[in-house]
């Protein structure tokens, strides 16, 4: 994945000062002085299931004025609770660990906890069980043409989060 992330970067922007690296995240300590200014994580909380370690990790590695992209399934929504029911055993045998599962008031709570503020949330996806294995075409459709409810109810989420700057 790092090497297409970086094919598709070196292609529209000058990628000098990107740092591409892999490892466990709970691993990765950068520099003391080294701080970003933008954190993406996307896809990666449903398998860490860590929710505060994950968020105070990431804080500590944020630059005063930074941004972390967090995004999540979220569990207040059917169709997540609808796709875990019939989906958890099965992942579990096969992987080893249990996909983890929050809701968008467990993810502003732990922010808030953190000294992290939860500036925007963009909803996402229709998140309908099974859509693409019962139609995919149906479901691109649905997805495509419900946008505006999918924004205000969708399955997923995007978090941008910041330094809770009334923690000064």
């Amino acid at each position: 994945m790092l090497e297409i992330a970086k094919s598709r970067l070196d292609r529209k922007v000058q990628t000098s000062n990107i740092l591409f690296e892999e490892v466990d995240i709970f691993e990765y300590i950068p520099d003391k002085s080294f701080k970003f200014d933008v954190i993406l994580c996307l896809g990666l909380l449903a398998h860490t299931g860590e929710l505060k370690a994950l968020l105070q990790h990431l804080k500590s590695m944020l630059d005063e004025n930074g941004k972390i992209f967090l995004q999540s399934s979220l569990l207040d929504h059917w169709g997540v609770k609808f796709t875990r029911f019939f989906t958890s055993k099965i992942f579990f045998e096969k992987n080893d660990y249990k996909i983890s599962y929050f809701t968008r008031e467990d993810i502003e709570k732990c922010a808030q906890e953190c000294g992290l503020i939860v500036k925007k949330t963009k909803r996402y996806n229709l998140g309908i069980p099974f859509g693409d294995r019962i139609s995919k075409s149906w479901n691109f459709w649905a997805e495509t043409h419900m946008e505006k409810f999918a924004a205000m109810h969708g399955s997923d989420a995007i978090f941008v989060i910041s330094r809770d700057d009334r923690k000064k």
